[in-house]
């Protein structure tokens, strides 16, 4: 279990100077968050698998790198020399698929294992990017290779965290969505996509109630974490809305921002088994960060149909 979500009201720590590592830069989190911590003035490396010529907006230093490998962690380490590390890498599916389990272990467990243990002698801080899929109560239990791959990494971190006194915080992203280069076959991306194209894409019914949070939301909400790091060891922080609205009722938004006169086909696809259903516990986070999203749902959706309409079709990996 997560310790009590203390105040904080202590002076936070400037990330202007530090050098920072984000992994899986490559990603959609990882661009948006490469290009906020530029702003502040730190300086940012950059890893993923992928190879740049013009790495993304923030960006110092790129590596490429699998952080999943030891021996390429360990020289990612040497050569970025962080204070602050940002794991962000990872092979991000909810499917069941059994040939998912050792993609999952590698790239979301043991790379997170590896960078802790580096990070304890180096005296780095460290934030892990958390799930909504993940279970967080002792009766639930992780559905899919990657929620389980993602508790695991959590419970190492409390590990590292209580025994080694790593200073370490899970970072609880729920379904952060908005503009910007990303995995086009996951829900928005791939409704948007479909109907620009004219095509209704076939869909389940809708009813899952998801915690929507817009992408800039979830990047300050990191930045907060990065600057309090020291005083939130051990803590979890959910980074979301705290609101349920159902997957039905937002594709039903994103029909009327590109398609006003049609509706979803929802319902022709079968519901996945046992989806997790969770909220943000934003009184938490507000103890802990003084912050709450900015951005509503209408407007971050906007934006987005906004950046697909200028956008050619792309898709990233991490």
């Amino acid at each position: 279990m997560c310790s009590e979500p203390r105040s904080a009201n202590v002076a936070r720590v400037s990330l202007k100077g530090a050098r920072i590592l984000v992994t899986g830069a490559a990603g959609f989190l990882g661009r948006h968050l490469c290009r906020r911590l530029g702003t502040e003035g730190a300086s940012v490396v950059g890893v993923s698998r992928r190879q740049f010529d013009h790495p993304p907006a923030g960006v110092s230093t790129w590596i490429q790198a699998d952080v999943g490998l030891e021996s390429e962690c360990e020289h990612v380490m040497s050569a970025a020399s962080p204070d602050v590390i940002f794991q962000l890498a990872g092979v991000v599916s909810g499917s069941r698929a059994r040939d998912l389990v050792r993609p999952t272990f590698f790239a979301n467990l043991a790379s997170t294992i590896y960078l802790m243990d580096l990070a304890v002698d180096r005296g780095a801080a460290f934030i892990q990017l958390g799930s909504l899929e993940e279970p967080t109560e002792e009766n639930e239990l992780a559905v899919s290779p990657y929620g389980a791959s993602k508790a695991a990494a959590t419970t190492y971190l409390h590990l590292f965290a209580k025994v080694y006194e790593l200073k370490a915080v899970i970072a609880r992203v729920f379904m952060a969505y908005g503009p910007g280069e990303q995995d086009e076959n996951k829900l928005l991306p791939h409704v948007i996509r479909s109907l620009l194209r004219g095509e209704d894409p076939k869909l389940s019914s809708g009813k899952r109630g998801v915690d929507w949070v817009y992408v800039d939301d979830v990047t300050e909400g990191l930045v907060r974490i990065g600057e309090r790091a020291k005083m939130l060891a051990g803590q979890r922080v959910d980074l979301g809305s705290g609101k349920l609205v159902e997957v039905r009722e937002v594709v039903e938004k994103v029909y009327g921002l590109i398609c006003p006169d049609r509706s979803p086909l929802l319902g022709t696809l079968p519901d996945r088994a046992d989806e997790a259903i969770r909220r943000a516990d934003m009184a938490a986070t507000r103890r802990q960060l003084e912050w709450v999203p900015e951005v509503s749902l209408d407007i971050g959706l906007a934006r987005m149909v906004d950046w697909f309409r200028a956008a050619p079709l792309n898709r990233s990996d991490r």
